[in-house]
Protein backbone atom coordinates (compact mmCIF):
# COMPACT_ATOMS: atom_id res chain seq x y z
CA UNK A 1 0.00 0.00 0.00
CA UNK A 2 2.92 2.40 0.55
CA UNK A 3 4.13 1.86 -3.02
CA UNK A 4 7.59 0.57 -2.05
CA UNK A 5 7.07 -3.17 -2.54
CA UNK A 6 5.58 -5.46 -5.16
CA UNK A 7 4.20 -8.96 -4.56
CA UNK A 8 4.05 -11.40 -7.47
CA UNK A 9 2.00 -14.63 -7.61
CA UNK A 10 3.30 -17.39 -9.86
CA UNK A 11 2.34 -20.69 -11.45
CA UNK A 12 5.58 -22.10 -9.99
CA UNK A 13 3.75 -22.42 -6.62
CA UNK A 14 5.43 -19.37 -5.09
CA UNK A 15 4.83 -15.75 -4.26
CA UNK A 16 7.74 -13.31 -4.19
CA UNK A 17 8.16 -9.81 -2.79
CA UNK A 18 10.35 -7.23 -4.53
CA UNK A 19 11.15 -3.61 -3.94
CA UNK A 20 10.13 -1.20 -6.68
CA UNK A 21 13.82 -0.97 -7.54
CA UNK A 22 13.93 -4.65 -8.49
CA UNK A 23 15.56 -5.97 -5.33
CA UNK A 24 14.39 -9.37 -4.15
CA UNK A 25 13.26 -9.00 -0.54
CA UNK A 26 13.25 -12.60 0.71
CA UNK A 27 12.90 -16.29 -0.14
CA UNK A 28 9.77 -17.25 -2.10
CA UNK A 29 6.61 -17.94 -0.08
CA UNK A 30 5.38 -21.39 -1.08
CA UNK A 31 2.08 -23.15 -1.72
CA UNK A 32 1.60 -26.75 -2.85
CA UNK A 33 0.26 -25.66 -6.25
CA UNK A 34 0.05 -22.59 -8.49
CA UNK A 35 -0.48 -19.25 -6.76
CA UNK A 36 -3.11 -17.39 -8.77
CA UNK A 37 -3.47 -14.15 -6.82
CA UNK A 38 -1.97 -12.23 -3.91
CA UNK A 39 -3.20 -9.20 -2.00
CA UNK A 40 -1.67 -6.82 0.54
CA UNK A 41 -3.55 -6.04 3.75
CA UNK A 42 -4.53 -2.35 3.93
CA UNK A 43 -1.81 -1.62 6.49
CA UNK A 44 0.86 -3.46 4.48
CA UNK A 45 1.84 -5.81 7.30
CA UNK A 46 0.38 -8.99 5.81
CA UNK A 47 0.05 -10.69 2.45
CA UNK A 48 -2.69 -13.12 1.42
CA UNK A 49 -2.28 -15.61 -1.42
CA UNK A 50 -4.91 -17.71 -3.22
CA UNK A 51 -3.83 -21.00 -4.73
CA UNK A 52 -4.86 -23.94 -6.86
CA UNK A 53 -4.12 -26.06 -3.78
CA UNK A 54 -7.49 -24.91 -2.39
CA UNK A 55 -6.11 -22.71 0.38
CA UNK A 56 -5.62 -19.08 1.21
CA UNK A 57 -2.41 -18.46 3.12
CA UNK A 58 -1.61 -15.33 5.06
CA UNK A 59 1.99 -14.22 5.54
CA UNK A 60 3.79 -11.74 7.74
CA UNK A 61 5.11 -9.28 5.17
CA UNK A 62 8.18 -8.46 7.28
CA UNK A 63 9.37 -11.89 8.40
CA UNK A 64 7.91 -13.99 5.59
CA UNK A 65 6.43 -16.42 8.12
CA UNK A 66 3.06 -18.05 7.46
CA UNK A 67 0.47 -16.55 9.81
CA UNK A 68 -2.55 -18.59 8.77
CA UNK A 69 -3.66 -21.31 6.38
CA UNK A 70 -7.35 -20.96 5.55
CA UNK A 71 -9.03 -24.19 4.51
CA UNK A 72 -12.67 -24.78 3.63
CA UNK A 73 -12.95 -24.42 -0.13
CA UNK A 74 -13.24 -27.64 -2.12
CA UNK A 75 -11.33 -26.54 -5.20
CA UNK A 76 -8.95 -24.01 -6.79
CA UNK A 77 -8.97 -20.45 -5.46
CA UNK A 78 -8.77 -17.67 -8.04
CA UNK A 79 -9.01 -14.54 -5.95
CA UNK A 80 -8.65 -13.07 -2.47
CA UNK A 81 -9.43 -9.58 -1.19
CA UNK A 82 -9.07 -7.76 2.12
CA UNK A 83 -11.90 -5.67 3.48
CA UNK A 84 -11.12 -1.92 3.53
CA UNK A 85 -10.46 -2.00 7.28
CA UNK A 86 -8.37 -5.17 7.11
CA UNK A 87 -10.54 -7.12 9.56
CA UNK A 88 -11.84 -9.65 7.02
CA UNK A 89 -10.53 -11.55 4.03
CA UNK A 90 -12.66 -12.87 1.17
CA UNK A 91 -11.79 -15.69 -1.23
CA UNK A 92 -13.36 -16.81 -4.52
CA UNK A 93 -13.20 -20.37 -5.76
CA UNK A 94 -13.85 -22.91 -8.45
CA UNK A 95 -16.24 -24.54 -5.94
CA UNK A 96 -18.73 -21.76 -6.88
CA UNK A 97 -18.57 -20.03 -3.49
CA UNK A 98 -17.13 -16.93 -1.90
CA UNK A 99 -15.99 -17.31 1.68
CA UNK A 100 -15.24 -14.62 4.23
CA UNK A 101 -12.70 -15.06 7.02
CA UNK A 102 -12.17 -13.16 10.26
CA UNK A 103 -8.65 -11.69 10.13
CA UNK A 104 -8.19 -11.96 13.90
CA UNK A 105 -9.31 -15.53 14.54
CA UNK A 106 -8.97 -16.78 10.93
CA UNK A 107 -12.32 -18.52 11.28
CA UNK A 108 -14.83 -18.65 8.43
CA UNK A 109 -17.62 -16.16 9.09
CA UNK A 110 -19.59 -16.41 5.84
CA UNK A 111 -20.08 -18.84 2.96
CA UNK A 112 -21.76 -17.00 0.09
CA UNK A 113 -23.56 -19.42 -2.22
CA UNK A 114 -25.63 -18.65 -5.30
CA UNK A 115 -23.35 -18.76 -8.32
CA UNK A 116 -23.70 -21.77 -10.63
CA UNK A 117 -20.20 -21.52 -12.06
CA UNK A 118 -16.62 -20.88 -11.07
CA UNK A 119 -16.18 -17.63 -9.12
CA UNK A 120 -13.16 -15.85 -10.57
CA UNK A 121 -13.11 -12.60 -8.65
CA UNK A 122 -14.35 -10.90 -5.51
CA UNK A 123 -14.19 -7.24 -4.53
CA UNK A 124 -15.21 -5.36 -1.39
CA UNK A 125 -17.33 -2.25 -1.64
CA UNK A 126 -15.74 0.91 -0.21
CA UNK A 127 -18.10 0.73 2.78
CA UNK A 128 -16.88 -2.75 3.75
CA UNK A 129 -20.49 -3.93 4.10
CA UNK A 130 -20.92 -5.31 0.59
CA UNK A 131 -18.94 -7.77 -1.48
CA UNK A 132 -19.21 -8.32 -5.23
CA UNK A 133 -18.32 -11.54 -7.04
CA UNK A 134 -17.81 -12.30 -10.74
CA UNK A 135 -18.46 -15.75 -12.16
CA UNK A 136 -18.25 -18.09 -15.12
CA UNK A 137 -22.06 -18.19 -14.94
CA UNK A 138 -22.06 -14.74 -16.61
CA UNK A 139 -23.27 -12.80 -13.59
CA UNK A 140 -22.00 -10.42 -10.97
CA UNK A 141 -23.61 -10.80 -7.57
CA UNK A 142 -23.55 -8.36 -4.68
CA UNK A 143 -23.74 -9.66 -1.12
CA UNK A 144 -24.53 -8.17 2.26
CA UNK A 145 -21.65 -9.71 4.20
CA UNK A 146 -23.23 -9.32 7.64
CA UNK A 147 -26.28 -11.39 6.69
CA UNK A 148 -24.79 -13.48 3.89
CA UNK A 149 -27.71 -12.54 1.66
CA UNK A 150 -27.56 -11.68 -2.04
CA UNK A 151 -28.72 -8.09 -2.51
CA UNK A 152 -28.20 -7.68 -6.25
CA UNK A 153 -27.89 -9.91 -9.31
CA UNK A 154 -26.31 -8.16 -12.30
CA UNK A 155 -27.14 -9.95 -15.54
CA UNK A 156 -26.44 -8.96 -19.13
CA UNK A 157 -23.09 -10.43 -20.16
CA UNK A 158 -23.15 -13.12 -22.85
CA UNK A 159 -20.15 -15.02 -21.50
CA UNK A 160 -18.20 -15.61 -18.29
CA UNK A 161 -17.27 -12.63 -16.10
CA UNK A 162 -13.63 -12.67 -15.05
CA UNK A 163 -13.37 -9.55 -12.89
CA UNK A 164 -15.35 -6.84 -11.16
CA UNK A 165 -14.41 -3.51 -9.59
CA UNK A 166 -16.28 -0.96 -7.47
CA UNK A 167 -16.18 2.72 -8.24
CA UNK A 168 -14.58 4.72 -5.40
CA UNK A 169 -17.96 6.07 -4.27
CA UNK A 170 -19.53 2.58 -4.21
CA UNK A 171 -22.37 3.60 -6.53
CA UNK A 172 -21.23 1.63 -9.59
CA UNK A 173 -19.66 -1.69 -10.45
CA UNK A 174 -17.64 -2.49 -13.55
CA UNK A 175 -17.37 -6.05 -14.87
CA UNK A 176 -15.03 -7.58 -17.46
CA UNK A 177 -16.17 -10.48 -19.59
CA UNK A 178 -15.39 -13.03 -22.24
CA UNK A 179 -18.08 -11.42 -24.39
CA UNK A 180 -15.51 -8.72 -25.32
CA UNK A 181 -17.16 -6.09 -23.13
CA UNK A 182 -16.83 -4.15 -19.92
CA UNK A 183 -20.18 -3.23 -18.46
CA UNK A 184 -20.95 -0.62 -15.82
CA UNK A 185 -23.84 -1.13 -13.41
CA UNK A 186 -25.80 1.09 -11.07
CA UNK A 187 -25.59 -0.97 -7.88
CA UNK A 188 -28.69 0.52 -6.26
CA UNK A 189 -30.98 -0.36 -9.17
CA UNK A 190 -29.09 -3.27 -10.75
CA UNK A 191 -29.38 -1.62 -14.14
CA UNK A 192 -26.66 -1.51 -16.81
CA UNK A 193 -25.57 2.06 -17.45
CA UNK A 194 -22.76 1.50 -19.97
CA UNK A 195 -21.44 -1.18 -22.33
CA UNK A 196 -17.82 -0.71 -23.43
CA UNK A 197 -16.62 -2.98 -26.23
CA UNK A 198 -13.19 -4.45 -26.95
CA UNK A 199 -14.18 -5.29 -30.52
CA UNK A 200 -13.77 -3.79 -33.96
CA UNK A 201 -16.45 -2.82 -36.45
CA UNK A 202 -16.89 -6.41 -37.68
CA UNK A 203 -17.19 -7.84 -34.20
CA UNK A 204 -13.72 -9.31 -33.82
CA UNK A 205 -12.34 -8.97 -30.32
CA UNK A 206 -10.96 -10.81 -27.32
CA UNK A 207 -11.88 -11.64 -23.77
CA UNK A 208 -11.63 -8.73 -21.34
CA UNK A 209 -9.90 -10.04 -18.24
CA UNK A 210 -9.46 -7.04 -15.95
CA UNK A 211 -10.91 -3.62 -15.16
CA UNK A 212 -9.98 -0.86 -12.70
CA UNK A 213 -11.28 2.60 -11.79
CA UNK A 214 -9.16 5.70 -11.46
CA UNK A 215 -8.95 6.99 -7.85
CA UNK A 216 -11.39 9.82 -8.59
CA UNK A 217 -13.89 7.52 -10.32
CA UNK A 218 -13.94 9.48 -13.58
CA UNK A 219 -12.08 6.92 -15.71
CA UNK A 220 -12.13 3.16 -16.18
CA UNK A 221 -9.32 1.03 -17.61
CA UNK A 222 -9.61 -2.49 -19.01
CA UNK A 223 -7.19 -5.09 -20.37
CA UNK A 224 -7.92 -7.69 -22.99
CA UNK A 225 -6.58 -10.76 -24.72
CA UNK A 226 -6.15 -8.61 -27.84
CA UNK A 227 -3.10 -7.11 -26.07
CA UNK A 228 -4.76 -3.76 -25.58
CA UNK A 229 -5.59 -1.59 -22.59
Amino acid sequence: PDGTRLAIASLDKTMMVWTVFGQWRRKPLRHCSAVLMCAWSPDGTRLASASADGTVRVWDAVTGLEVAKLEGHDNTLYSCAWSPDGTRLASASRDQTVRVWDANTWSEVANLEGHIGVVYSCAWGPDGARLASASHDGTVRVWDVSTGSEVALLEGHDDSVSACAWSPDGARLASASGDYTVRVWDVSTGSEVAKLEHADDVGDGAEVNCCAWSPDGTKLASSSGDESV
